[in-house]
């Protein structure tokens, strides 16, 4: 059976999995119900920007 790594891979062709990667720095901000994230990673010249919803709670 193939794990969840191998289907995400295998559906999109232009992942790069990758594991024991050093973060060389890492920010987060707010962009409205937005929080967004840059990391650097050790060895990479182009930053990893992630995009996360806020948990909003009533």
């Amino acid at each position: 059976m193939k794990s969840d790594v191998d289907k995400l891979v295998a559906k999109h062709a232009e992942l790069i999995h990758s594991d024991g990667l050093k973060v060389r720095s890492h920010t987060q901000r707010e962009d409205g119900e937005w929080i967004l994230h840059t990391l650097m990673i050790e060895g990479y010249d182009v930053p990893l920007n992630l995009n996360e919803r806020k948990n909003i709670k009533a």
